[in-house]
């Protein structure tokens, strides 16, 4: 049982430090967006995987575009992947709580109030 804790403790230790310095505001309109995109419990991995390529391109092209500096790719390495994996397992939770609230939404019972008159 303590391995299982070390190991759970680790893994949240890994998700912090990836998501260090994430925009919460970015990071909720893009997953609104992958929530409205998605249909599917497929769709939520294609989905999660979509949103991480686009935070990354809207991280990278900001300041292009903001402050008119030149683009600068980002470097490719262990740090680079820490990140993404983190944002891929941020956007999965995110998008698969907002699916599945919009699949809530979409299947509840309607009450007839046309009927009634």
């Amino acid at each position: 049982m303590d391995t299982l804790a070390h190991y759970w403790n680790d893994f949240w230790t890994f998700f912090r430090e990836g998501l260090n310095g994430v925009n919460p505001i970015q990071a909720l309109v893009i997953a609104l967006l992958g929530a409205i995109a998605t249909s599917s419990f497929f769709g939520l991995f294609v989905a999660a995987a979509l949103a991480v390529v686009i935070h990354l391109l809207v991280n990278a092209l900001l300041p292009v575009l903001i402050n008119h500096k030149d683009f600068v790719a980002p470097v490719m390495d262990n740090a680079f992947w820490h990140y993404a994996l983190s944002l891929f397992v941020l956007y999965f939770v995110a998008i698969g709580v907002l699916f599945l609230i919009k699949m809530l939404m979409q299947h509840r019972p309607r009450s007839h109030v046309s009927d009634l008159h």
